[in-house]
């Protein structure tokens, strides 16, 4: 995990990038169905096992080529399946965030790279043999970049969404260890300590959402999480001054911020419907790319704005950087209002969707 205090240049570009090239590498991998076929999780023992890989694969960053084709062989809710593919990546989060610091301190950069490459490689390569074909008949649409996803009326709200949510969420996690040490005077540790409960928050979230989403409207359950992270920000985040409450943010946070991961698909099948979901998330995925790329550089560009134009120090520094990543969880959250609407054909609040 990286924070803004020890990243000050070139540094910061490899989280976002990663990220993003892991999105548009999707458009690749949805290209590849019509030739080769949709892979899918085999049925029976196997399919967990493949299971367990992929949601470790994510963890370490490229199982997001997989993540969406194995919520379709799992049997029951979409939503609960979306947030057990995606509850590995917390669980990556939570153990790198600690592990690789210690290998870099005591092995330095170039080996703790080669060391989580090499966990990186021992997990993908069975993953990628165990996947198999999908059934012929599978009535999906899997052609990539149709561009006319951008303007449907009821999913240019998703992509809108999926954009301030992503924005919001990285500016957050990049930024919430170095408010720590840098802004409030933690240990590097204690930091770490942080980033490990907001990856803990992830796990519990995205397997908890997950089971609900499909209870109390996908749409609806959307809407009300990413407002309480806002909320979160504000409420939580901005007064803090102890590690108690920032801890209670980060596991709060992760529990409701990071659940676009696991929200993604189910928010995406309920507004264009299955038959044209991968279809729909690849344009969804390019479409939150950017702001996934552009997230450090603006929270660096925030901090240096509040210290140098608004002569803030310490804790206050960070102000404007926490109140930005909660007015843009909040109006995630309200722009998604806009495909509820397109879905009920009303405006009526309290109607599931």
């Amino acid at each position: 995990m990286f924070s803004l205090s020890n990243h000050r240049s070139h540094e910061n570009k490899l989280p976002p990038l990663k990220v993003e090239s892991t999105m548009v590498s999707e458009v690749v991998e949805v290209s590849g169905e019509d030739k080769y076929g949709t892979p899918r999780l085999p049925d029976g023992g196997y399919g967990w096992v493949v299971a367990v890989a992929i949601m470790v694969s994510y963890a370490i960053t490229w199982g997001m080529l997989f993540w969406d084709n194995a919520q379709q062989g799992l049997l029951f809710g979409l939503g609960l399946g979306a947030g057990i593919a995606n509850a590995g990546s917390g669980i990556g989060g939570l153990v790198l965030a600690n592990t690789t610091r210690i290998l870099i301190e005591h092995l330095g950069l170039r080996t703790s790279l080669i060391i989580n490459g090499a966990i990186a490689g021992a997990i993908l390569i069975p993953v990628i043999f165990l996947l198999r074909k999908g059934p012929a008949h599978a009535d999906r649409s899997s052609e990539p970049l149709q561009l006319r996803w951008l303007v449907h009326p009821g999913f240019v709200w998703v992509c809108i969404w999926g954009f301030l949510a992503m924005m919001a969420y990285f500016l957050v996690m990049y930024t919430l260890a170095s408010y720590a040490t840098d802004g409030i005077g933690h240990s590097q540790a204690e930091g770490a300590a942080l980033q490990s409960l907001f990856c803990a928050g992830l796990v519990v979230g995205r397997l908890g959402i997950g089971s609900i989403l499909d209870l109390g409207g996908r749409i609806n359950t959307t809407i009300i999480l990413h407002i309480l992270a806002g909320v979160s920000c504000w409420a939580l985040w901005l007064p803090a001054r102890s590690f108690a409450l920032l801890a209670v943010f980060a596991i709060f946070n992760g529990c409701m911020g990071g659940s676009l991961w696991s929200t993604a698909a189910p928010v995406a099948s309920r507004v264009v419907g299955s038959a044209h979901m991968v279809s729909a998330l690849t344009i969804f995925w390019l479409s939150v790319a950017l702001p996934a790329a552009v997230a450090s550089p603006c929270a660096i560009a925030l901090l240096e704005y509040s210290r140098n134009a608004l002569g803030k120090q310490g804790a206050d520094a960070y102000a404007i950087s926490i109140a930005f990543g909660g007015s843009l969880f909040a109006l995630s959250g309200l722009c998604l209002y806009g495909a509820k609407v397109y879905v009920q054909k009303s405006f009526k609040i309290f109607q599931i969707a």
